[in-house]
């Protein structure tokens, strides 16, 4: 797998490429966003940027609502340009309503009660898991 970056960041992690946005957009078969919200991502991904993307390319975004052109990202999904999403959103989910090929997730959703009490079991299990692999945390100090 060819790994593409784009961004500030330099020099590029090892392993990867360093190119354009657009370049990176139209050679990718999945895009993975991860961008503050400045006045230069805002509206980042607008029409003729998503235009970029090939009809079969994924799109997964954790950045904030503003850096995607929601308009534009409906219609690319409604007409088919492209082959799905995936939104971690803060705002107004409606304008996606039963849009296809998309995935809506909730950014706050990993505070709930549910996701705390499985995060907080998982924590229980590891300790537990990793005392009884290793008899010398179990013996009593002397």
């Amino acid at each position: 797998m060819r790994v593409l970056v784009t961004g500030r960041r330099r020099p590029a992690p090892p392993g990867t490429e360093p190119v354009e946005l657009d370049d990176l957009l139209r050679r990718s078969d999945a895009v993975f966003l991860s961008v503050p919200l400045t006045p230069e991502t805002r509206g980042l991904l607008d029409a003729r940027r998503l235009a970029l993307l090939g009809p079969a390319a994924h799109l997964v975004s954790i950045a904030p609502d503003e850096v995607v052109d929601r308009a534009a990202l409906a219609a690319a999904l409604a007409a088919g340009r492209l082959g799905g999403a995936a939104l971690d959103l803060v705002g107004d989910p409606a304008p996606y309503r039963d849009l296809p090929r998309l995935v809506l997730t909730h950014r706050w959703g990993i505070r709930t009660d549910q996701a705390r009490r499985r995060r907080a079991e998982r924590w229980v299990t590891a300790v537990r898991d990793g005392v009884a692999a290793d008899p010398a945390l179990t013996e009593a100090p002397t």
